[in-house]
C-alpha cells in the first residue's frame, strides 16, 4: 500500500532561508515500510503559515492509502487543521497521527475530527502491523500501540514492549526527503542516532512522560551496537559525498565508556569525519572526551538550561550543581573542543535575577556558542501541571521556541523574558568584559549592572541602547576570553 507522510517543520530562526530538516522518526518508519514492500512519500511543509490549497493539491496529485502525520505540540494545531481540511474537502483517506504529542495527549488527538488512528510511542512495529492489516482487509482496531476511532468508537490498545534490539531496525530512509537541499545538509552535515531513551527525570522534558506512557515492558534506554552505527555512517558518506560533519542527535550518546572506547577506535579508522554530540554536564568526563577527541570530536552541546541552582533543581529536577557545569566546559576547553550551551529563559518561578544567573554562568564558562530558547510547557510533563496549577498558562499558541512565552507570571513579565531572549548573547559578552575588570572597579559595576538589568522599568529603555551595541558586537570577532577570577 501507499503511505504519504505529512511533516510540518517547526519555524526556525536561521540566517538564511529555511529549507527544512531531516527527521529521523519519519526516516525510520519509511525504511521499515519499504523493507516490507510498501511505498512511501513525503509532503514536507517548511513555510509558515501552511496553505490549505497547497496541501490539498499535493494530497490529490499523488493519492495515498494512508496519510501519516508526525507531530509535536507546536505543530499539532496545523495537523488538526489539515485533517479537518481533508474531511471537509471530501478526501476520504484514512489518517494516523504519531510522535511525542499524540503519545502524551492521546484523548485530545483521537477526538480530533479527521484523525482515524494514533500511535503511542515507538511506531516501527506498530505502524507496520497496522498497514499490513489495512492492506489485507483485516481488523485494524486491535494493534498494540495503536488507538483507533471507528465511527465514533475508540479502541484504546495497550502499549507493546520496547524494541530491544535496535540493530534490527533498518537505517533511516533519507531519500524520502529532498536530502541534499535540507538546511543542515547544505552545510555539509548529517544526523545520526545511536540510542533511544534517557534515564533522567527532568520535569520539562518529554522523556519522563514518554517512559510512563509507553510502559509495555522492556528497557527504556537502549543502545545500538558500534558496528551498526559505523555501518550507517559509512553508507551516508558513500551516498552523500557532501557530508563533512556528523551530528549525533540522541539525548545521551557516549555515556558508556566501553562503547565509547570501541566507537572511538573504529570510527577513527573507518570514518574520521568531525562530529558533535549532546551531553549532560555531570556525565562529561575527561577520559570520555579524550577518547572522542582522538576520534575527531569537534564540538559538544551541553544542556546548561539554567544557571540558578534553585531553578535548576527545585523546578527542573536536574540534580546538578553549578560546579558540574563549570567542570564540563573546562574539560572541553582544556582539550580544545568547541562548546555549545543550550539555555532556557522564562521558566516557572523565574525572576530577572535567576535569568541573569544563567547569562552570567554562560559568561563564566565561556561557551563558544550560546543557544537560548523560551520555555514552553508540554502537556504530560510535570512542569505543565505546575504551570496549570499555578495559573501561569495563557491561551497563546506559539509555533516555535523563540518568539514569545505562553506563560504569564508575576515574578517576570513577558516583555522581560523577550528582552533577555533577544539580548542574551550580547549580555553574556557584557558580563565577560565586566569579569575581566579589576575587582575594585568590576565588583561595584557588576552590582550596578545587575540592578539595572533586573528592573522591569528599564526593559524598553535598554532595548534602545542595546540594539545598536548588539549590532556592532556582531561585526567584531573576539578572541577567547581568559578565565575570570
Amino acid at each position: 500500500m501507499k503511505i504519504t507522510f505529512v511533516y510540518q517543520d517547526m519555524a526556525t530562526l536561521t540566517p538564511k532561508p529555511w529549507t527544512g530538516r531531516f527527521y529521523c522518526g519519519i526516516g525510520y518508519l519509511s525504511a521499515c515500510l519499504k523493507q516490507a514492500g510498501h511505498r512511501t512519500s513525503l509532503i514536507h511543509l517548511i513555510r509558515y503559515p501552511i496553505s490549505r490549497e497547497e496541501v490539498l493539491a499535493q494530497l490529490r496529485a499523488d493519492p495515498a492509502d494512508l496519510v501519516a502525520f508526525s507531530t509535536t505540540s507546536h505543530s499539532f494545531p496545523d495537523v488538526a487543521a489539515i485533517a479537518g481540511w481533508m474531511k471537509d474537502d471530501g478526501l476520504k483517506l484514512p489518517t494516523i497521527c504519531g510522535g511525542v504529542h499524540p503519545t502524551l495527549n492521546t484523548e485530545e488527538v483521537i477526538a480530533t475530527p479527521g484523525i482515524d488512528y494514533l500511535c503511542v510511542g515507538e511506531g516501527e512495529e506498530a505502524f507496520l502491523e497496522l498497514c499490513t492489516k489495512l492492506e489485507e482487509g483485516r481488523d485494524p482496531t486491535q494493534v498494540a500501540n495503536i488507538w483507533a476511532n471507528r465511527d465514533g468508537k475508540v479502541y484504546r490498545n495497550a502499549p507493546r514492549p520496547m524494541i530491544e534490539n535496535l540493530d534490527s531496525i533498518p537505517f533511516p530512509d533519507r531519500e524520502i526527503f529532498d536530502y541534499p537541499r535540507l538546511y543542515h545538509q547544505q552545510e555539509g552535515e548529517a544526523e545520526v542516532i545511536t540510542s533511544r531513551g534517557c534515564p533522567y527525570q527532568c520535569t520539562y522534558c518529554c522523556n519522563l512522560a514518554l517512559r510512563k506512557a509507553t510502559s509495555g515492558g522492556g528497557a527504556y534506554v537502549r543502545f545500538r551496537s558500534v558496528d551498526n552505527v559505523i555501518a550507517e555512517i559509512q553508507e551516508i558518506v558513500q551516498r552523500y559525498p557532501f557530508v563533512r560533519l556528523l551530528q549525533f542527535d540522541d539525548d545521551l550518546p557516549f555515556v558508556k565508556l566501553d562503547w565509547t572506547r570501541e566507537f572511538s577506535e573504529k570510527y577513527r579508522r573507518s570514518v574520521n569525519l568531525p562530529f558533535r554530540f549532546n551531553a549532560r554536564p555531570n556525565l562529561v568526563s575527561r577520559r570520555q572526551l579524550e577518547l572522542l577527541k582522538e576520534a575527531n570530536c569537534c564540538e559538544v552541546k551541553i544542556g546548561l538550561e539554567s544557571g540558578n541552582e534553585e531553578i535548576m533543581n527545585r523546578v527542573l529536577n536536574r540534580n546538578l550543581t553549578v560546579k558540574h557545569i563549570k567542570d564540563a566546559f573546562a574539560i572541553c576547553r582544556d582539550l580544545g573542543i568547541r562548546t555549545f550551551s543550550l539555555n532556557m529563559v522564562g521558566l516557572p518561578h523565574e525572576t530577572p535575577r535567576t535569568i541573569l544567573d544563567t547569562i552570567k554562568l554562560n559568561a563564566q564558562v565561556r561557551s563558544d556558542i550560546c543557544q537560548v530558547s523560551i520555555f514552553h510547557p508540554y502537556r504530560g510533563t510535570p512542569l505543565y501541571d505546575l504551570c496549570r496549577d499555578e495559573g501561569f498558562l495563557t491561551e497563546k499558541k506559539i509555533p516555535d521556541f523563540f518568539s514569545d512565552t505562553v506563560l504569564e507570571m508575576i515574578s517576570v513579565s513577558p516583555n522581560q523574558i523577550l528582552f533577555y531572549r533577544r539580548y542574551f548573547r550580547f549580555l553574556v559578552f557584557l558580563y565577560q568584559v565586566l569579569y575581566k575588570l579589576p575587582g575594585a572597579v568590576g565588583k561595584p559595576l557588576l552590582r550596578l549592572i545587575d540592578a539595572v538589568l533586573a528592573s522591569k522599568r528599564n526593559v524598553r529603555f535598554f532595548s534602545h541602547i542595546l540594539d545598536p551595541l548588539a549590532r556592532i558586537k556582531r561585526k567584531i570577532v573576539f578572541a577567547p576570553q581568559g578565565a575570570h577570577p
